[in-house]
């Protein structure tokens, strides 16, 4: 592993309070630049994305200050789920597209034991995010509110 990713990683771990999960973060994000995504934490709350470029992919997730520090991972997972689930069509749903990237998205939670540990929680912030897109279905995530 290169020392770029090794410091995106640290980032993630040290400002997340991920600590004691770094090893699972570790193997989340490296999976994700193997894909040829590249990965940018953010300083601020914000809107966790996936962002397509003519070189690939971009995810970007809010690390710092998070309610829940797990929250980052579920973002990760699930911005790695609209990866997996392909260039939105035309006549896609954009409800139809946030519950086939949580799908992937607990499809990968699958693959880390430790994590599973934590699945009642993972379950709880997917409920919550999409309640947000059926209310709000003009924000692009689940953690700000429009007021």
């Amino acid at each position: 592993m290169d020392l770029k990713t090794q410091n995106k990683i640290k980032e993630i771990v040290v400002k997340g309070g991920l600590q004691y999960y770094e090893a699972e973060v570790s193997a989340i994000i490296t999976k994700i630049l193997a894909k040829g995504c590249k990965v940018r934490p953010v300083e601020f709350k914000g809107p966790s994305m996936l962002s397509t470029t003519p070189d690939g992919c971009i995810i970007q997730v809010g690390v710092k200050d998070r309610e829940n520090p797990f929250d980052i991972i579920w973002d990760f997972l699930h911005e790695y789920g609209h990866f997996l689930s392909g260039p939105p069509k035309s006549e896609d749903l954009r409800l139809k597209r946030e519950e086939l990237a949580w799908k992937f998205a607990k499809t990968e939670l699958n693959q880390y034991p430790k994590l599973l540990l934590r699945k009642e929680e993972f379950e709880t912030y997917r409920e919550k995010c999409l309640n947000d897109y059926h209310r709000f279905p003009h924000l692009r995530i689940c953690d700000i509110s429009p007021y």
